[in-house]
């Protein structure tokens, strides 16, 4: 997307550093990272899911905040960041990609907010339906990392396959037993009336 035209224009710095208040004739909102959850796509999803920090004041794009994932379940450098494309203004929005105004992108929203929206993400950027999963959250309370490079963090809510392998097996061995179980009860009953008969 971001094509040729990359260069400064459209680049101001507004004032605030990091962590400060954005304000351009709206109502001000506090610029604080971002967590990203969800992410339906299996390629995608590990690369995208994880902590977005904003950019100092000097990478703002279009009177809004840039950010950089700086943890993450993989070391994908990928940012977040809002493009207004002259040439095609359907592709203007919010883009996730591996560099700002890269000419590929990860994740798209056509949504012209000041804040990076919580929700409407096509993942991959070219999807026709919105990623219902995807959320990106404020969080207020993450501590920037000691380092500029991108922390992996494994995924918690994620099973890995052999797990979610292991607990299919399991129900399947469940659902096996139940009726060996069954029989093995009817037996013991019909031995036991046989049993009491005798007597």
């Amino acid at each position: 997307h971001g094509g040729g035209s990359s260069s400064s224009k459209g680049v101001a710095s507004l004032g605030p550093s990091l962590g400060g208040k954005v304000s351009s004739g709206e109502a001000a909102f506090e610029v604080v990272p971002l967590t990203m959850s969800g992410v339906h796509n299996e390629e995608l999803g590990p690369r995208l899911r994880g902590d977005y920090f904003p950019e100092a004041d000097s990478k703002r794009l279009f009177g809004r905040p840039t950010y950089k994932k700086l943890v993450g379940e993989t070391d994908d450098i990928v940012y977040l960041y809002y493009w207004e494309d002259e040439d095609d203004p359907e592709l203007s929005g919010w883009w996730l990609s591996p560099q700002v105004a890269a000419d590929t992108g990860w994740g798209f929203c056509k949504s012209h907010a000041k804040e990076a929206p919580s929700i409407g993400w096509l993942v991959p950027w070219n999807d026709r339906k919105v990623d219902e999963s995807v959320r990106m959250l404020k969080a207020p309370l993450l501590t920037y990392p000691d380092s500029s490079t991108t922390k992996v963090r494994p995924n918690v809510n994620a099973s890995p396959p052999r797990r979610a392998k292991e607990a299919a097996d399991e129900k399947t061995r469940h659902v096996q037993e139940q009726p060996q179980k069954q029989q093995q009860q009817q037996r013991r009953s019909q031995q036991q009336q046989q049993q009491q008969q005798q007597q």
